[in-house]
């Protein structure tokens, strides 16, 4: 998804129960816009005591794995301080309203979404070097996030679905005695929910693990390239962090199907079929949960080869033989399959572009580089190549075992999901 930052305004917007007072102070270029109330209008807010929205990403996510991130998907979320629904007729020149808002005399971080489209708002926002504590006064954990010169820094990064024509109230900001709410420092992106339009949409072709597993009755190496793992971290099993829908980041169109899996830095990476290598990114060394590094990430992009079964792209027949034989449309399909691995460690691939690879070949090592609270591998499959392609559900497989899909909170290795049992004997 490409950038789209808007500065945050500081607003006089009190939360008390009988008064919602929304005016933008002149602060030079600080601003996005002004906004007041109508004169002669009630100021009362409309309590939500109603989720915002019933379709929202839920679940499929670890949160020990988010450090420092804080979801807020409706009205419901606990951390919260509250929401309001939003009445355009008290107010003027409603389109210039802020969509980031800090009230400097109750001190807190609210988010806007103004629009009466009937979409809902995905905000990312990170709050640097500034505490803040949600509802009851919970202290909100912090994160880390270092920048492209190295720079460290403890933050605290929001991930909110705010619903149309919806106030919400995230958390008071605890500034030090002494400081000024202006002191503050924000980074956002805001945009609409850009959804997947076939969440069912399958690859009929499968594909190995992507990590290299030690202790495993499958040789994932029997191709070549075994003596360049030796050294680097490696595992018995890894665990599945986000899932498909996770409600961390796999809610979008672009990564609705990924799965991401906690690994140590240098995890050997590997081919998870033949192909060609289409694009190598490896520069990059930035890391944490700062909204910027949503935008610089390292990755290696293949396309695999596909059996000729896995090149149909249309209709196919109905398996039943229900309709007498006519074509259907079918989620489970072939064509074209690229696959993703996202976070690579910086100066680690092994591979250029155009380059060909065998499965189970390594490619590169894992790392922790772009928007990556913790170490891991993302894992995505498309369809195509473009950058705005929409991804597509792939299921592992090695050997003779069953085609298995991870979700959050399972360990998993080629053969598919560990039995709690293995995980505490360690056979």
């Amino acid at each position: 998804m490409s950038p789209h930052r808007p500065l945050y305004s500081i607003v006089d917007w009190s939360i008390k129960p009988n008064y919602l007072k929304v005016g933008v102070e002149e602060l030079g270029s600080l601003f996005m816009g002004r906004g007041k109330r109508s004169k002669g209008r009630s100021s009362k807010p409309k309590r939500l005591n109603r989720p915002i929205s019933s379709n929202v990403p839920v679940g499929n996510f670890v949160s020990e794995a988010g450090p420092g991130c804080h979801i807020a998907r409706d009205a419901t979320t606990p951390w919260i301080l509250g929401c309001d629904s939003f009445d355009p007729d008290e107010y003027d020149d409603v389109e210039d309203l802020p969509e980031i808002c800090l009230d400097p005399d109750a001190q807190t971080l609210s988010v806007l979404n103004a629009h009466a489209d009937g979409e809902t708002r995905v905000c990312y926002i990170t709050l640097y070097s500034t505490k803040a504590s949600g509802k009851d006064g919970v202290e909100l954990t912090q994160g880390t996030t270092t920048d492209v010169h190295g720079t460290s820094k403890a933050c605290i990064t929001f991930i909110v679905c705010c619903a149309t024509m919806t106030i919400m109230h995230l958390c008071h900001l605890n500034v030090p005695e002494g400081e000024s709410i202006l002191d503050v420092s924000l980074d956002s992106d805001v945009q609409p929910w850009n959804r997947h339009d076939n969440a069912n949409d399958e690859h009929t072709m499968t594909v190995g693990f992507p990590l290299l597993c030690h202790n495993t009755n499958v040789d994932q190496n029997d191709n070549n390239c075994i003596d360049e793992a030796e050294g680097h971290a490696t595992e018995d099993h890894y665990l599945c962090t986000q899932g498909e829908g996770g409600e961390l980041t796999h809610f979008f169109s672009g990564n609705l199907h990924a799965i991401d899996f906690r690994c140590s830095i240098g995890t050997p990476l590997l081919a998870v079929a033949d192909g060609v290598v289409c694009d190598v990114r490896d520069e990059n060394d930035l890391t944490g949960v700062g909204v910027s590094n949503l935008f610089q990430w390292n990755s290696i992009l293949l396309e695999l080869d596909v059996d000729d079964e896995s090149r149909y792209t249309g209709e196919v027949l109905d398996a039943n033989n229900n309709n007498g034989g006519a074509k259907k449309q079918n989620n489970v399909r072939g064509g074209p399959l690229f696959v993703e691995y996202v976070h690579v460690a910086k100066d680690s691939a092994l591979v250029k572009e155009g380059d060909r690879v065998k499965r189970g070949q390594m490619i590169g090592t894992s790392g922790s580089v772009g928007f990556s609270p913790e170490p891991h591998l993302h894992f995505a499959a498309y369809r195509s190549r473009d950058p705005t392609a929409s991804t597509v559900r792939v299921r592992f497989h090695e050997g003779t075992n069953t085609p298995f899909l991870p979700t959050a909170g399972n360990y998993y290795n080629i053969s598919g999901i560990v039995k709690k049992d293995y995980l505490s004997t360690g056979r």
